[in-house]
């Protein structure tokens, strides 16, 4: 069943508001509030900042054709050129800073009430997209890898379950995805990745999805219009300026630096590039080391050649990748309080309840595993709302 929450006989209800296009949760508008006042200010932002390089160049192309501006006018424009100069330098700056304080992705966390049979309080994975803030998390390059696996572990397994609420809450992230990969041109292979997953999954649940047939249409062919919008992007080759350019570096500094990518598809797409990155991505070595990082020294003794004869660690790699999980590392995951039970980004933290504790309390000396603070990878994230609750898996 796909709605867990709130849906038990002892629940107090929502409240909900009829606006434009339909009925929706006054909660899931007020937590939505901050994230549509970002919209603004970053849309004012640009306008103003092209509006003023427009009344630059106007002013710079009036003034050398001469024109209609008298002499009057331009002696006190010289007059008060450094002042304007002065002005409009310190007001672009406080603008600037006032943009990256309102667009920088606020810390969100959501308590998780313990329960106890059927009468405790659920959430949904809509609600908890929009109580974590994942829309924002998106713009936050710690946070974007995390995002990225949870979306596609999602929309693999669970996207044809989802409520609407969900469905929409998950739509919006993927539009945030799709905004900041074209304007950055980077990762757009790993959105494409969920945006596929996202097609077929609506493919083969259309006959057995939840909620209106035309609803379900116009969101695939969103999906579709977005893939469409990614794969038509053409990265220039650059031209040859006289700078260095990757391929210009030693083959060990490359080596050294292929070394730090932990994904196998970011090593094996480098070495399509050309001859010599093909060479420096097939290295014995590099693959040995991420066999190394991956898996254990148990799984790998397991496909390990013994004698004189040299490992091939890239068909070990391969063949390690279909027996056993690959290690996931995140700048920035989720972490769930022991104490308080509390759901929250690690670099973001959380306002714990520990530190209401009146000095000289025991407690958590008698328990220190209250003091410890569980990750949760994605796929431990989603094993939440199988649980309804339980969070015995995750730790």
């Amino acid at each position: 069943m796909p709605y867990y929450g709130f849906m038990d006989g002892q629940s107090s209800g929502n409240d909900w508001v009829k606006t434009a296009s339909g009925w929706k949760k006054l909660v899931a508008l007020r937590e939505n509030l901050h994230r549509h006042i970002k919209k603004i200010a970053r849309e004012r932002f640009h306008s103003s900042c092209s509006n003023d390089s427009s009344d630059e160049v106007r002013s710079e192309h009036h003034h050398k054709d001469g024109g209609i501006v008298n002499r009057d006018k331009d002696w006190a424009r010289s007059q008060s050129c450094d002042a304007v100069e002065k002005w409009s330098e310190s007001e672009s700056q406080k603008m600037h800073s006032d943009y990256q304080e309102i667009d920088k992705p606020q810390t969100s966390f959501v308590l998780i009430p313990r329960s106890a049979g059927a009468r405790g309080m659920y959430y949904t994975i809509g609600e908890m997209i929009c109580k974590l803030d994942l829309t924002a998390a998106v713009g936050d390059h710690r946070r974007f890898n995390y995002v990225c696996r949870l979306l596609e572990l999602i929309v693999t397994t669970r996207f044809s379950s989802l409520s609407g609420l969900a469905q929409k809450e998950l739509l919006t992230v993927l539009e945030e995805l799709v905004n900041l990969v074209s304007m950055t041109h980077h990762n757009m292979e790993q959105v494409r990745r969920i945006l596929r997953g996202a097609i077929v999954a609506m493919n083969n649940s259309f006959a057995s999805h939840i909620g209106c047939r035309a609803t379900w249409t116009r969101r695939l062919e969103m999906l579709k219009g977005w893939l469409e919008k990614l794969e038509s992007i053409q990265i220039r080759e650059r031209e040859e300026d006289g700078l260095l350019k990757l391929t210009d570096l030693p083959d060990e500094v490359l080596s050294r630096i292929l070394n730090h990518l932990s994904d196998h598809r970011d090593i094996v797409n480098v070495g399509k590039t050309n001859y010599l990155m093909f060479m420096v991505a097939t290295e014995n070595f590099l693959w040995k080391d991420l066999c190394q990082y991956h898996f254990t020294h148990s799984q790998i003794q397991t496909v390990c050649q013994q004698g004189p004869v040299e490992t091939d660690w890239k068909l070990a790699y391969s063949k390690l990748h279909k027996r056993h999980p690959l290690h996931e590392d995140y700048a920035d995951l989720l972490q769930l309080c022991a104490y308080c039970n509390c759901l929250f980004w690690r670099n973001g933290g959380h306002p714990c309840a520990k530190e209401l504790l009146p000095e000289g309390d025991t407690r958590l000396i008698k328990r220190p595993e209250l003091l410890i603070n569980f990750d949760i990878n994605p796929q431990q994230f989603l094993d939440l709302f199988q649980t309804c609750g339980n969070f015995s898996r995750a730790r």
